[in-house]
């Protein structure tokens, strides 16, 4: 972590960490898409949280900063 100001900022690493566990998270729940496909509420219900983690996962990919274009982009595309 870093001072930026007097607010303490997580760095890229943490930013990292902490991304990863919404990319595990989303993984996770797409099992559940193909077994919940026959209820539309349920699944419909699955895609969208897991288009929130995706949003969530872009915005502290910005944060992080990690080579000016992000890190995490290319390496997890959404599925």
């Amino acid at each position: 972590m870093h001072m930026r100001g007097e607010r303490i900022m997580p760095d890229a690493k943490e930013w990292e960490k902490a991304s990863l566990n919404l990319v595990k998270t989303k993984s996770w729940l797409f099992k559940f898409h193909d077994e919940y496909e026959q209820d539309f509420e349920i699944n419909e219900d699955i895609v969208i949280i897991r288009h929130l983690l995706n949003q969530c996962i872009t915005i502290m990919d910005k944060l992080a900063k990690w080579d000016d274009k992000g890190w995490f982009k290319s390496t997890f595309e959404d599925d």
